[in-house]
């Protein structure tokens, strides 16, 4: 069995959702597994999947069926969950199979959890056996083999010589810190330049991630007329509740109105360029590149806060301005779908902040159309 957290997808990143995911996976290898599901179903009904304490009981019975023998489970990222969802896990965890707690007891179950390593984190688990990856020789081979595949690529593609290869090669290994991530960031930028300028541009860069990401933050802001786009930007995509397809950004973020959706697709995609790898188009959504992305914008750039008060103020806008009471609409307008689903809970998450303004006050009267619609 295995989970990969991500922060970006709702369903990924709670820990109901990681704990279903799991169960679901349980019972598909081991069918007899079922039995311990069933009664609470028939008893509950829907409402057991949206449980995580009878979700967790029903996962820890299956595991400790000896009939179906020795289980495996992966968890990853684990850090990517809310904050509840890490305590909630991490307590079961610790509660569960910890052999120092009171309560710990032999299962017939191997977990492997992988986490950046956060304090709240290590005190959980202090009492599992544990590792850090860095750690491993090969860890070091790996990211150096990974700079030789991206130096022959440069290489081939800039016509780098032997000198300007191995010089930027040193430079990645030593600037890199162990990490993948920075060494791909750093190519990138040496995409558009020459090769006379390779070391330069590696020699400017900040070693480490976070300094790394605010470094291009600073470029992406020097570009002309840009700096407002790429906020709002960064600000819609680190607080959406699930990643927004590049039109319902566009719609989010008020992009390129007026133009044909071809371009403005279009457009869009290359305001979503601008922000310099922070933020990516991937599968036809657009997602911060990496947690460790949006944990550097909340630390250093955005307001939580303000940022989900405005997309909910965005979503409110949008209903009142759009919405039809013809059902087929909310499937041929996703921001439509979104604003629907999920104003009420950025209002919520942005607490204080949000208040309703004259702009939202025909959206929340008591005879409004598009309340009662929504």
């Amino acid at each position: 069995m295995y989970f990969f957290c991500d922060s970006s997808f709702e369903k990924r990143k709670t820990a109901t959702g990681v704990i279903r995911g799991l169960l679901y996976q349980l019972v598909k290898q081991y069918p007899a597994l079922l039995k311990y599901v069933l009664p609470q179903y028939h008893e509950r009904g829907a409402d057991l999947f949206t449980s995580f304490d009878a979700l967790w009981t029903i996962f820890m019975n299956a595991v400790a069926d000896t009939a179906t023998g020795q289980k495996y489970c992966i968890i990853d990222a684990l850090d990517e969950c809310d904050q509840e969802s890490q305590n909630t896990l991490l307590r079961q965890f610790q509660e569960s199979f910890d052999p120092k707690s009171s309560s710990g007891h032999t299962l017939s179950i191997r977990m492997l959890i992988t986490s950046r390593p956060y304090p709240e984190i290590r005190e959980y688990l202090g009492g599992f056996a544990k590792k850090d990856l860095a750690s491993f020789p090969e860890a070091v081979l790996d990211i150096r083999k990974f700079i030789e595949s991206k130096m022959a690529d440069l290489q081939q593609r800039k016509s780098y010589t032997d000198k300007v290869k191995e010089k930027a090669a040193q430079l990645l290994e030593t600037k890199a810190e162990g990490t993948f991530l920075w060494v791909g960031m750093a190519c990138k930028e040496l995409d558009p330049v020459a090769s006379k300028d390779a070391v330069k541009i590696l020699e400017d860069l900040p070693r480490g991630l976070l300094q790394l990401y605010g470094d291009l933050l600073n470029k992406a802001f020097k570009l002309e007329g840009k700096r407002q786009t790429i906020e709002r930007i960064l600000n819609v995509v680190a607080v959406s509740l699930r990643p927004l397809t590049i039109l319902e950004l566009a719609e989010a973020c008020q992009l390129h109105q007026g133009q044909e959706e071809k371009e403005r697709v279009q457009f869009t995609i290359e305001e979503v360029e601008s922000c310099r790898m922070l933020v990516v188009v991937q599968d036809t959504t657009v997602v911060l590149l990496h947690q460790s992305v949006k944990d550097f914008l909340f630390e250093y750039d955005i307001k939580q806060l303000e940022a989900h008060a405005n997309l909910a103020y965005r979503c409110i806008e949008y209903l009142s301005t759009q919405f039809h009471l013809e059902e087929d609409d909310l499937a041929s307008d996703r921001f439509l779908s979104y604003s629907t689903d999920f104003w009420p809970e950025h209002a919520k998450r942005a607490d204080y902040v949000f208040h309703v303004k004259d702009a939202q006050a025909e959206f929340f009267s008591l005879d409004s159309k598009y309340l009662e619609a929504w």
